[in-house]
Parts: C-alpha cells; sequence; structure tokens
C-alpha cells in the first residue's frame, strides 16, 4: 500500500498564500505556491510536479523563486 500525505506550508489566511505538499508513495507534488517566502520549501527535496491552480498570487506569487532554487 503506497503512502499519502499532505503538509501545508500556507492556506491563503492573512496573506500568506496557499502551498500545500503532497506526498503520494515515492512522489512529492506541490499544490500551488503562493509564499512570499519559499525558505520552507528549501528544506525540502525537489518536488517531483508543482501544480499551479490558477494565476492569483496567492496561488503563484513563490513559482519564480521555486523555479530559481530548483532549475
Amino acid at each position: 500500500m503506497s503512502s499519502v500525505s499532505c503538509f501545508t506550508y500556507g492556506v491563503g489566511q492573512h496573506n500568506e498564500g496557499v502551498c500545500l505538499a503532497l506526498t503520494l508513495g515515492p512522489y512529492r507534488l506541490l499544490l500551488d505556491c503562493g509564499l512570499a517566502d519559499i525558505s520552507p520549501l528549501l528544506d525540502q527535496d525537489a518536488p517531483d510536479l508543482v501544480i499551479c491552480s490558477h494565476a492569483h498570487g496567492d496561488h503563484a506569487d513563490g513559482l519564480a523563486a521555486l523555479a530559481q532554487a530548483f532549475p
């Protein structure tokens, strides 16, 4: 049986942005990256896949920094 877990880096309250890390078996997925400060993500391995649900800032602000950190 594969493991599934979800960790919330941000849930979009008080302008923090939305950023959810999902682990599905051996894969690490990032759903949105609306964090202004992506430093909590830098302590982890690079995600296998990043999905941005839509182009609002609270869902996409950290994507450029994330792409720079994990080219």
